[in-house]
């Protein structure tokens, strides 16, 4: 039986993605408090990633045509 993982199921870290989108581990940590940003998911206490696959949809939603 072979997995494979697509990239679209992976996730990210917070610092993986703040270097992507430019943006300080600050900033994603308020985005986070407010509410605002890209969704993400909780892996413990203290603990967050990004899945790519909501982070892309997240960027499209907030493309400006």
């Amino acid at each position: 039986m072979t997995s494979s993982i697509k990239t679209e199921d992976t996730l990210m870290s917070s610092k993986q993605l703040a270097d992507l989108m430019g943006v300080s581990l600050i900033t994603l940590s308020r985005w986070r408090s407010g509410g605002k940003g890209p969704p993400f998911v909780r892996l413990g206490a203290t603990r967050v990633a990004y899945p790519v696959r909501a982070y892309r949809e997240w960027v499209e939603s907030h493309t400006i045509h």
